[in-house]
């Protein structure tokens, strides 16, 4: 009986232990396969010597930002849509609003994904409460006519 007890006692400890194993093998696995998306990523810059493709570059109240031409689409990314971003002392208060500026900025890498829990796919991007930013493609094409336009806002409701 005696043996038979340490048998099963034995079995159980290397099961859990292999559970655990296979956790951390897929958590390893996991932040790997984060590191490689997030090494996609960059950070948008200020372009400071004038030297950009004007024919990528959409001016906005708070600067003009150059996109990136990808296949017959013009991609702008990580374009901030409030002055300030609600954070901090502005947490739960009346967005700022963007101020006028001249300056003229990169808009080729995504900004910060709103929080999101791990078992989300979208929790591989770098996330943050400074969030609020526009990604936005629209055909490369010059045609005069007016074009459909889709617009999603991220929501939340905990699920």
């Amino acid at each position: 009986m005696f043996a038979a007890i340490l048998i099963f006692s034995t079995m159980a400890v290397m099961a859990a232990s292999t559970k655990d194993n296979m956790a951390n093998d897929v958590g390893n696995e996991m932040e790997q396969y984060k590191e490689t998306i997030r090494s996609w990523y960059g950070e948008n810059k200020t372009i400071v010597d004038g030297n950009y493709d004007k024919s990528l570059a959409v001016k906005c109240i708070n600067g003009t930002f150059v996109g990136k031409k990808v296949d017959n689409t013009i991609v702008f990314k990580g374009i901030p849509y409030v002055g300030q971003q609600p954070i901090g002392s502005l947490r739960w208060k009346a967005p700022v609003d963007a101020t006028p500026n001249d300056g003229v900025y990169e808009a080729y890498y995504n900004a910060k994904a709103a929080p999101q829990p791990e078992v989300e796919l979208s929790s591989i991007y770098y996330q943050g409460e400074d969030c609020l930013y526009l990604n936005i493609w629209k055909p490369a094409t010059t045609a005069a006519e007016k074009k459909p336009a889709i617009v999603w806002v991220h929501g939340g409701a905990y699920s």
